[in-house]
């Protein structure tokens, strides 16, 4: 598919979520929301999301270290940093993550297979801790959950998914694959397979795992700040709940950054437990804008940083 035609058909995907999700704001309620924002839990996210992303530099060094592709963690957060400018621009959250493989590939040429699996281990550690964070919080509102259809096929889904997957890391582990395929791409799946496999450090597996569960609470209790601006009282346990499972928005690809998809899910999980969908919007809006601040300044980063240029 043409790349303008695929762009042109995302944006308006995004516009025709917003035109349903405004359509069923009641407005006059909806704009003096912002008029009545506290200002003074909103100084502190800036600090919050700076953390988040000292923590993923973090994490991700850590598994980069294994596989010898040793950088300075100062270069870790950069790339960190400029990859979260990216996703701004790209669909899903994931674009910055093309500039990474980019970037590192021009430091080390013959290591792409390890570059894209320090990856995919430091984004599937992410969401696999992101899971394990719904399942039980979630599991406090299991009578919600089990009166929506909806609701139960995500939560039990999730929960099926992950156990095969833990029985697959279990029993798959130490097997790979030796065989040679004459596909080409199918060649460099088992070879990313093979060296995702043979990550057998498990130190550096539990302390990103808990580097991802830290991350999530920072997450949670930035969204109760934004709800706290607003002046409305929630309950966090139900955040710790429901911002993962909205977090997991961001894998679809069907618009930019998610734009309207995580909006929409949010409204409708939030709308659930009684939360008013304007207040809820008024968040998630407050939260794209300032979210959007702070990872623009990535873009700073991206002007004056060098990949080439050796540590």
């Amino acid at each position: 598919m043409n790349k303008k035609f695929s762009l042109l058909i995302k944006i308006l995907f995004t516009l025709s979520l917003f035109y349903i999700i405004f359509k069923k704001l009641n407005l006059n309620e909806f704009y003096p929301i912002f008029f009545k924002i506290n200002p003074y839990y909103l100084i502190i996210l800036p600090i919050l999301w700076g953390l988040s992303i000292l923590l993923s530099g973090y994490k991700w060094n850590l598994i980069l270290s294994h596989y010898k592709l040793n950088i300075a963690y100062k270069e870790a957060f950069n790339l960190y940093w400029i990859g979260s400018f990216f996703n701004n621009f790209l669909p899903s959250s994931f674009g910055g993550d093309g500039y990474k493989l980019y970037a590192l590939n021009k430091k080390f040429p013959n290591k792409k297979g390890q570059i894209l699996s320090s990856m995919v281990l430091e984004r599937g550690i992410g969401f696999f801790t992101l899971i394990l964070t719904m399942l039980i919080f979630g599991s406090f509102f299991i009578s919600k959950i089990f009166s929506n259809p909806l609701l139960f096929s995500i939560y039990f889904g999730s929960f099926i998914s992950t156990l095969i997957l833990v029985i697959i890391f279990i029993c798959f582990s130490n097997f790979e694959i030796e065989r040679e395929f004459k596909n080409y791409f199918l060649n460099k799946i088992v070879k990313l397979y093979n060296i995702l496999v043979s990550f057998k450090d498990k130190k550096i597996l539990m302390e990103s795992m808990i580097i991802s569960l830290i991350f999530i609470l920072i997450s949670v209790f930035s969204f109760w700040c934004y709800f706290k601006a607003f002046n409305y009282e929630i309950s966090f346990l139900l955040l710790l709940f429901l911002i993962p499972l909205i977090q997991f928005s961001e894998l679809v690809p069907f618009t930019i950054n998610s734009l309207g998809i995580k909006e929409g899910l949010a409204i409708y999980l939030f709308y659930m437990f009684s939360i008013h969908t304007e207040v809820v919007l008024a968040v998630y809006v407050i939260a794209r804008i300032l979210s959007l601040m702070f990872t623009s300044s990535g873009g700073l980063a991206y002007i004056y940083y060098d990949p080439e240029k050796k540590d």
